[in-house]
């Protein structure tokens, strides 16, 4: 009888440890939405300037769903407040693969913040600044950060000379990028101007 009991209960204990080893809904891989992931959303309002002083040289470009393409106001505070300057349209994807370039090379380390009193830099006015040669801008959602072109102090000046091929790295990107855009927005009525077909 006893053996009987001993049987049943070692019968029972290895029925309830195979229940229990199989697999249940919590221990199934979990599929995430990836909406909440930063890199799924979207670019945000992202506007890149360069300007340089010689020739008085400035480039504009932002991304197309950029907020303040949608009314004139905001188009000329992309165009920097001048209603005859036009600027270039990027898809999302061409702004984000600009931005990535432009961070590849180290933009982010050696940008300041932009501060009001920086605006001299983007006109023809910052021309009398000793050794100052342009500027880039990147704007972020209404973040803006620089990076100053200043000739070295001397030949000596190994950081000067780094710190220069930096800028001239970021504005050939910027550059580049504004050459190859065919799309250009006068901010007035936010006219989409494309390049005339070659003849």
């Amino acid at each position: 009888m006893r053996r009987s009991l001993f049987l049943l209960a070692v019968t029972l204990l290895a029925a309830c440890t195979t229940t229990s080893s199989t697999p249940t809904e919590s221990a199934k891989p979990v599929v995430r939405s990836t909406a909440g992931d930063p890199s799924a959303q979207a670019l945000g309002d992202v506007r890149v300037i360069m300007y340089q002083t010689k020739q008085d040289l400035m480039m504009v470009l932002v991304n197309e769903s950029n907020a303040d393409r949608k009314t004139e106001r905001g188009r000329l505070n992309l165009a920097l407040g001048d209603s005859d300057r036009a600027y270039k349209v990027l898809t999302d994807q061409q702004m984000s693969t600009l931005i990535a370039s432009l961070e590849n090379r180290g933009f982010s380390n050696v940008a300041d913040a932009f501060l009001t009193e920086d605006s001299v830099y983007l006109t023809r006015a910052s021309g009398d600044i000793p050794r100052f040669q342009g500027v880039v801008v990147v704007e972020r959602d209404g973040i803006r950060r620089k990076v100053l072109g200043m000739r070295a102090l001397n030949e000596s000046d190994t950081g000067g000379h780094q710190r220069y091929k930096q800028f001239v790295d970021f504005k050939t990107l910027v550059t580049l990028k504004f050459q190859a855009t065919s799309n250009a927005e006068a901010p007035i009525g936010g006219v989409i101007m494309p390049a005339s077909p070659a003849r």
